[in-house]
């Protein structure tokens, strides 16, 4: 639940499944939730923090549909740092984790026929 917004970079990870995840677990009508991260106690209903925490991927949806006006490769996409708005170090370690996350964000695109791929750029569809 930080402000951060899910991690879906893993190899398993797939951001629908994540947003479904996250709606479930919102739903549940408990007194006390324990997540990772931060504030990590949460007493009462987390519907509002689930909410906010998944718009982070709609807003770096949003952000790479903008940057994909013109066509780029994954390499240019990654510089933009979308998901980790700066650089960091270990430098390695964050490049490759954007470029894990930017490529799921991809992939649903591409699937849902929002972006198309041509000589390795990808390309907002007109």
């Amino acid at each position: 639940m930080t402000k951060f917004g899910p991690y879906y970079g893993d190899r398993g990870s797939d951001i629908d499944q994540t947003i479904q995840s996250v709606k479930r677990v919102a739903g549940i009508k408990d007194r006390t939730f324990i997540v990772s991260h931060e504030h990590a106690i949460y007493h009462g209903a987390i519907a509002k923090e689930a909410e906010r925490y998944l718009a982070v991927i709609e807003q770096r949806e949003n952000q790479l549909c903008e940057l994909l006006r013109k066509p780029k490769t994954i390499e240019e996409i990654v510089a933009e740092r979308i998901i980790y708005k700066k650089p960091r170090e270990p430098k390695d370690f964050y490049e490759f984790g954007e470029q894990q996350m930017i490529s799921k964000h991809l992939e649903r695109l591409l699937r849902t026929e929002r972006v198309i791929i041509e000589n390795d750029h990808y390309q907002l569809k007109q």
